[in-house]
């Protein structure tokens, strides 16, 4: 297998982000053992909307900025480009290639289907049983086998608060921005999900910082975000 070319990947400009809590790994930690961005610093730019999604209550706000910051943009990989990093994480030892099982259902606040990850066809069941669709996108079947890759166990260490082996993409994501993408890329701070501004739904735009990228931004308390340039970078 070649390996990756880092400036083959999506990258997206923001200058400044905001963090809502404590700057302390290890007290972050302790508050959420488990997080979406593993190791990575939590960001926003809505501190607001944030602060009701993570239960933050009155929590500090911080605004940690960089002219010229990337970040990797997650949610703008193609099929090819999140098979080029199963394929390098599955040669690195974090992820393996086996037969899962999806369990549908329909989002209506997306208006769109997603869909449950599990390991086996009982557990799939299962969950369809207790208010799933009996049928999923097209009619098809509401719960259905399919190819997809679970992180190892030296995966799940290396993520430190991730929280089911079967949901790997997010997580493969974020170990290949921090050991393929930042040590090519100098002005990468970290990992971005453009998803859906619905806070209602737990669900807004954020970002992960890469602990080694820390000391790159500028850090001070209080949100102050003042025009920054933010958007998608050419390949």
């Amino acid at each position: 297998m070649s390996a990756p070319d880092p400036f083959s990947f999506p990258l997206f400009r923001i200058d400044a982000v905001a963090h809502v809590g404590t700057l302390d790994p290890g007290r972050r930690a302790v508050a959420n053992r488990f997080s979406l961005e593993a190791f990575c610093l939590s960001v926003s730019v809505d501190p607001d909307a944030w602060r009701g999604i993570a239960r933050c209550g009155g929590a500090p706000d911080w605004t940690l900025s960089r002219p010229g910051a990337t970040w990797f943009d997650a949610c703008a990989l193609s099929d090819a480009q999140e098979a080029e990093i199963t394929d390098w994480a599955v040669s690195e030892g974090l992820a393996e290639r086996m037969t899962l099982w999806r369990a549908w259902r329909y989002d209506d606040e997306a208006d769109d289907w997603g869909f449950l990850v599990l390991p086996d066809e009982a557990s799939a069941l299962a969950e369809a049983e207790e208010g799933w669709e009996e049928a999923g996108p097209d009619e098809g079947p509401g719960v259905e086998p399919f190819e997809g890759v679970r992180l190892t166990p030296a995966g799940m260490a290396a993520l430190e608060r991730w929280a089911d082996p079967h949901h790997a993409m997010g997580g493969l994501v974020i170990l290949f921005a921090d050991r393929v993408l930042a040590p090519a890329l100098p002005d990468l701070v970290g990992v971005w999900w453009d998803g859906l501004d619905a806070p209602l739904s737990l669900s807004c735009a954020r970002g992960g910082v890469l602990p080694s990228r820390m000391p790159l931004l500028e850090i001070r308390e209080g949100w102050g975000q003042e025009g920054p340039e933010e958007g998608p970078l050419a390949p």
